[in-house]
């Protein structure tokens, strides 16, 4: 009975040790800096693969705009954005969203394992649809800008 206690208590110890100063890393992955900034490494990486010039490009990217835009850059958003645009921000976002939703999602399956095209969607159509939003994207990111 002892020795379990004993292990117990050592588990406990190492559990602590290991979590002290993991607070400063969810803060900091969860701020809408951290968000905006991987939101944008998705965005552009979206941007070269549909202009890559390759007849299969990989359209995995445009998945992880969708749940950035859905989720977690507007969670991050609601939560602890402190600029004084915050308002304009959000509609910015949700506006972005709802459009990507219906615009480039729309034409895609997401579902599974590799992002392909939906039935009777062409790359070309989601090449526009995205271009056609690439836009109101870089507005959103000089509203960001402007509030640091």
């Amino acid at each position: 009975m002892r020795a379990n206690a004993m292990i117990a208590l050592a588990g406990a110890a190492v559990l602590a040790a290991t979590t002290a100063g993991c607070k400063d890393k969810a803060e900091e992955i969860s701020s809408p800096s951290y968000s905006f900034g991987l939101q944008d490494k998705f965005w552009a990486d979206c941007r070269a693969q549909l202009h890559s010039g390759s007849a299969e490009p990989n359209l995995d990217p445009l998945r992880s705009v969708w749940r950035f835009l859905k989720d977690r850059t507007a969670r991050s958003v609601q939560r602890t954005y402190t600029g004084a645009n915050k308002d304009q921000v959000l509609a910015a976002l949700k506006k972005l969203q709802a459009d990507y939703g219906a615009t480039v999602i729309g034409k895609l399956d997401i579902m599974g394992h590799r992002v392909r095209l939906a039935g009777g969607a062409t790359l070309e159509e989601v090449r526009a649809a995205f271009d056609q939003l690439d836009p109101d994207y870089r507005a959103l990111q000089a509203l960001v800008s402007a509030a640091k």
